[in-house]
């Protein structure tokens, strides 16, 4: 990939380093001196991962790929987390963080063995050195996206979804319990992911990618869930 490719690829970390330090703050406005137990979040989503995948030799188990690429997103904005509690709040850190992880993927060793079971090991060695260190492990990480065929540009898209629905939990109620995932008995991220193939037929852009995101999560929640309580 070219300069300009890297430069891109930076801006879209950056973006989402940001975005992740604005959900930490909506849920704790003094998030970093709180020390959340990132680590824990990921290991355990990285139980649903292989779930995901199939484990069992006992029954017929097939990959529920999309499933599995969900929790490498929840996995990532738990890993950003983990990289900003180490870094200062500062604009020029979070540029150099972001052109720094950019470099890591686009000189990321190349796939070797994609098999099944080195898949199920890879998963089982990130969530040993996350269990061990307590650290978010990037290139790990990168070994587990070149295996679930999860490219960059691809978990940006997915990265900016999952936080404009972060949000929109957020904003209605789901600290205190009143939120309810289920839109006509289909789960919100269901939705989202109508959102995202919906967006990805158009025109958006970068820098308007989340606003387009939850101004459309809105107005199905509006349709499917509060027009629908008024009514009765």
């Amino acid at each position: 990939m070219e300069n300009n490719g890297k430069e891109l690829m930076s801006l879209e970390i950056e973006q989402m380093l940001d975005l992740q330090e604005q959900i930490n703050q909506r849920v704790h406005p003094q998030w970093r001196e709180q020390s959340f137990p990132w680590y824990r979040a990921i290991w355990t989503e990285c139980a649903e991962m292989i779930d995901q995948f199939g484990w069992k030799w006992w029954k017929k188990q097939n990959a529920d790929w999309d499933q599995l690429q969900l929790e490498l997103i929840d996995i990532w904005h738990f890993g950003l987390s983990d990289i900003l509690q180490n870094i200062e709040d500062a604009k020029d850190s979070r540029e150099s963080i972001a052109y720094h992880l950019a470099e890591s993927y686009l000189n990321r060793p190349p796939l070797v063995d994609s098999t099944p079971e080195q898949f199920r090991q890879t998963i089982e060695s990130f969530t040993t050195d996350i269990l061990t260190t307590k650290k978010f492990c990037v290139t790990r990480f990168y070994q587990l996206m070149a295996l679930a065929n999860l490219p960059m540009q691809v978990l940006f898209v997915q990265y900016v979804g999952k936080n404009a629905l972060n949000h929109f939990r957020q904003n209605h109620g789901y600290q205190s319990g009143e939120y309810a995932k289920q839109w006509q008995n289909r789960e919100d991220n269901e939705h989202l992911g109508d959102i995202l193939h919906q967006i990805s037929e158009s025109d958006i852009t970068i820098a308007n990618l989340y606003d387009a995101v939850y101004a459309l999560l809105l107005e199905r929640y509006n349709k499917l869930v509060i027009e629908p309580k008024m009514i009765s």
